[in-house]
């Protein structure tokens, strides 16, 4: 029980990262990518997931469709197919 208590203690003061530049993998006309709960393995509640997408380049911050599942997968969708490794998303929980 005490054990417990301290998991859910120290996850509620550390904050977990995790970033990686979306890549098409060869589908020019991809839209949508994936980031798997187990890529990324925050454990924060699905609702808690913060998601940002910057341009590498100019280090702004792009408007897209996020979406966060119960699964804690991330969808980021683009209105258009965006070029390989222009984009960084990053992940916070």
């Amino acid at each position: 029980q005490r054990l417990v208590n301290l998991y859910t203690f120290l996850r509620t003061i550390f904050t977990r990262k995790y970033s990686t530049l979306l890549n098409k993998d060869g589908d020019t006309n991809k839209t949508a990518f994936t980031i798997l709960f187990s890529t990324h393995g925050i454990r924060s509640d699905f609702q808690d997931l913060m998601v940002s997408v910057r341009d590498i380049t100019t280090g702004e911050l792009v408007e897209v469709q996020v979406v966060v599942n119960v699964s804690k997968d991330v969808v980021v969708s683009f209105s258009n197919p965006p070029t390989d490794n222009k984009y960084r998303v990053t992940i916070i929980g």
